[in-house]
């Protein structure tokens, strides 16, 4: 769960998955993406995702905060 995944917005299909300590690469990848004119995203996790998983919070939980963060910050948003 802790990774930088390389997703394609339009689908949300992820096209890569790289470990925390590869940010670098995952970079250079992200650019040849673009430089062959497919949009991506670099999605980080966050830190509440990565302490949620380093105490070994299950993934339906872990869900349901990334949708209460999530919430939270769309209602600043209004």
């Amino acid at each position: 769960m802790n990774k930088i995944t390389i997703i394609d917005p339009m689908t949300e299909q992820v096209l890569d998955e790289f470990t925390l300590d590869q940010e670098d690469l995952a970079h250079q990848k992200a650019t040849e993406y673009e430089k062959l004119n497919i949009s991506v995203s670099l999605v980080f996790p966050s830190s509440v995702e990565q302490l949620g998983v380093a105490l070994g919070v299950d993934k339906n939980q872990l869900d349901g905060l990334k949708c209460a963060m999530n919430e939270e910050l769309s209602s600043h948003n209004e």
